[in-house]
């Protein structure tokens, strides 16, 4: 209180206190043509390459901007064919798990004991799990290395940071591969709506946020029992309604799972003040 009253008491001394605004010389500020060039190798694109600096130089650098926005119109002949030598990036999820499946799938299948040649193969199931990682870790560093579209990969990596997923979580890392090609790249330089509705159903995110474990509660209506209605108003034959689905072991107890919800609000949208 006897501050308060102490603060009241002083007469206002505003103007008096106020600290003079800076100079700003706007003239020191401005870039040089090769400031500007070296500025936005730096910005977007991974740095610049021998021949680089030259290259946006001749072209200048609003030329070199409009055009990495339109990657489809730029040849890029080097990184398609460092990609296309990688087998595994182009293969779907299913092809992958067949293919090259988890060890302890392999090892599951051997049964409880084990030959020297099962275990044998075991080791390289191993050794073709890890190819599917290793793969999309080359082909990641080939584009940003030899990749002429820089922008398009600098956005694509980005984005893979901004929705991201852990290799190291079950199956995930056979998800990634379709998860960049579908999700992430098709929408590096597009809306972020379009972008943020193909990550929400890829099957990469729904598995890394557990949203597959998500089922009705025990007693609560499904969306098929809506659709059993509406097709025995039509004369079609239904199932009873409420009847149980086959309940999977793996899920335990049936619910919803919150966790895809919360990123999707905390960190993929609005942020956690949000």
């Amino acid at each position: 209180a006897a501050l308060l009253l102490l603060a009241c008491s002083q007469p206002a001394t505003h103007d008096a206190a106020r600290m003079p605004e800076p100079e700003v010389n706007v003239t020191a500020r401005e870039q040089t043509a090769d400031q500007q060039v070296r500025h936005v190798l730096n910005r977007l694109a991974f740095g610049a390459r021998p021949g680089d600096v030259e290259r946006v130089r001749s072209m200048g650098v609003d030329r070199w901007i409009a055009t990495q926005l339109q990657p489809s119109r730029i040849r890029d002949t080097a990184a398609e064919r460092i990609v296309a030598s990688l087998q595994t990036l182009s293969m779907s999820s299913r092809d992958l798990l067949e293919r090259h499946p988890p060890p302890q799938v392999v090892r599951r299948q051997q049964g409880s004991t084990m030959s020297r040649d099962d275990s044998a193969e075991v080791r390289r199931a191993a050794q073709e799990s890890r190819r599917v990682l290793a793969e999309m870790q080359i082909a990641k560093v080939a584009r940003a290395v030899a990749s002429e579209r820089q922008l398009e990969e600098v956005m694509v990596d980005f984005w893979e940071n901004h929705f991201t997923v852990f290799a190291g979580k079950g199956p995930e890392r056979y998800f990634i591969g379709s998860y960049q090609r579908e999700a992430i790249r098709p929408h590096a330089l597009g809306t972020f709506r379009d972008l943020l509705g193909a990550v929400a159903r890829s099957p990469a995110m729904l598995f890394y946020l557990d949203n597959w474990q998500s089922a009705v509660e025990e007693g609560r209506p499904r969306t098929e029992d809506r659709g059993s209605a509406r097709r025995a108003r039509r004369g079609v034959a239904r199932r009873t309604p409420g009847s149980p689905l086959p309940r999977s072991s793996a899920l335990g107890r049936r619910g919803l799972n919150e966790n895809y919800a919360r990123e999707l609000l905390e960190l993929h949208t609005l942020g956690v003040d949000g």
